[in-house]
């Protein structure tokens, strides 16, 4: 038993399989064009299939001869001319038509449609991006950084990121491998991109170690060997102690240690003993940083502030240390010339280790050894 119904005018609707089957496979034959242009040439397909059949009475045709007529009435090329995808490429755009039809699908779903939305919303940032991704894989390979430097970098930079935003917008596509290409160059940029976020990471990571290691390297105190230096003991050239020394850099300014007299006594710690230090007393206050040595101080009890009568010209290293050549003799003769008769400090050749620290000289003139 065969059932009949009629659609627009009597048309037998077991011909309308023939008519669907038939506007399939113009479609198919229309699929190197986009999606809105495809869907503009078709409109209202398969009711002028169904007019055209009932009109004439003719079987409907070749279904690729049809496409083309609708090509050349749009005043479009064939399709030969327009070198159609190869079989993997047009597996790709079916897949991204089904994958687009599924999420149209979802659409129904509140929380999808928002999400989807929201995504839209962002397409201008994602054409930006997707320039950026383009410049610095083509034109910033194996460079510094991921920003140019330079006034013709971002020359370039900026036209890609302009081509990228029309193409966004439909723009600057006449021909169909354009299209293809925008394709193309959108799914290497998604692929590409979490591996370029991560090497500006990397890259910004290192500038600013390097810009710490700097700043670290600049001492602000008188230092040796990476250590800091607390006190400076200077010997004159027959190699006894001198009390009193004043040091000066190169450009004349004082070299200090602690605190350069911003505060009155400074704690220094040697092998884990504490000192106090503080200048020498024959200073002004709130300097005397640079004269050397600097004196040892203590605290009394429940005193915030070190005791002046506990100042005291700390013990050298040695009590003597190896002369210049000709030292004795250059010393005289430095001593004859300032003061005429008074005879250059005689040191021992072999100190005693049992000699007591000699003591502090009234003048900044080196002590005479015993």
């Amino acid at each position: 038993m065969t059932t009949t119904n009629t659609f627009d005018g009597g048309v037998d609707a077991a011909h309308d399989d023939d008519v669907a089957r038939f506007a399939a496979a113009v479609r198919s034959h229309l699929d190197d064009l986009p999606p809105d242009e495809v869907e503009e040439l078709v409109d209202g397909l398969e009711a002028d299939l169904i007019e055209q059949r009932e009109d004439s009475g003719e079987p409907l045709g070749d279904a690729r001869e049809y496409a083309d007529e609708l090509r050349a009435a749009a005043g479009l090329p064939p399709r030969d001319s327009r070198r159609p995808d190869d079989e993997w490429f047009g597996g790709f755009k079916r897949m991204w038509r089904n994958g687009s039809a599924w999420v149209q699908e979802r659409r129904g779903n509140a929380a999808v449609a928002a999400v989807l939305d929201f995504l839209v919303t962002l397409r201008p940032a994602w054409w930006v991006l997707r320039g950026w991704v383009v410049f610095a894989i083509v034109f910033m390979f194996g460079a510094l950084g991921p920003l140019p430097t330079e006034l013709t970098g971002w020359l370039l930079l900026a036209g890609v990121v302009v081509v990228s935003v029309q193409w966004g917008r439909g723009r600057w596509l006449p021909w169909a491998w354009l299209r293809i290409a925008k394709t193309v160059v959108s799914v290497v940029a998604i692929l590409a991109l979490p591996g370029l976020v991560a090497e500006a990471s990397f890259r910004a990571g290192i500038g600013a170690s390097y810009a710490y290691d700097e700043i670290e390297v600049a001492p602000q105190e008188l230092s040796a060997n990476g250590a800091q230096v607390t006190n400076v003991f200077a010997y004159d050239c027959a190699g006894a102690p001198l009390v009193g020394v004043q040091l000066f850099d190169q450009d004349g300014h004082p070299l200090a240690v602690g605190s350069g007299g911003s505060d009155d006594w400074l704690i220094a710690y040697d092998e884990g003993v504490e000192t106090a230090l503080v200048p020498n007393p024959d200073t002004n206050p709130g300097s005397g940083w640079n004269v050397f040595p600097l004196f040892h101080a203590r605290f009394g009890d429940g005193d915030v502030v070190p005791d002046p009568a506990t100042f005291e010209t700390p013990a050298p290293p040695f009590d003597a240390v190896q002369p210049l050549a000709g030292g004795h003799e250059t010393c005289a003769t430095e001593k004859d010339g300032e003061s005429g008769s008074q005879p250059a400090p005689v040191v021992p050749e072999s100190p005693s280790p049992e000699s007591p620290s000699p003591a502090p000289a009234s003048t900044p003139s080196a002590p005479v050894e015993p």
